[in-house]
């Protein structure tokens, strides 16, 4: 998944690029915005299943140190 995404986010890299040589400042903006979408998306995907790994670790931690007691 993660070759897929920068596979997609170097080929958005490369059209901006070739907006900025053809100053196509629309164009480049609305490849900016795909481009945060894109990455911002993985972003706050990778957070969120950190997020739930360690809350589950921690319950998993919890619950063998009150049945060890």
């Amino acid at each position: 998944m993660n070759g897929i995404l920068f596979l997609v986010g170097g080929l958005i890299l490369l059209v901006l690029l070739k907006q900025l040589i053809d100053r196509d400042w629309l164009g480049l903006l609305l490849s900016l915005i795909a481009l945060v979408v894109v990455f911002g998306a993985a972003i706050k995907r990778n957070r969120k299943s950190r997020a739930l790994e360690s809350t589950s670790w921690n319950s998993n931690t919890n619950a063998q140190c009150v049945a060890r007691r």
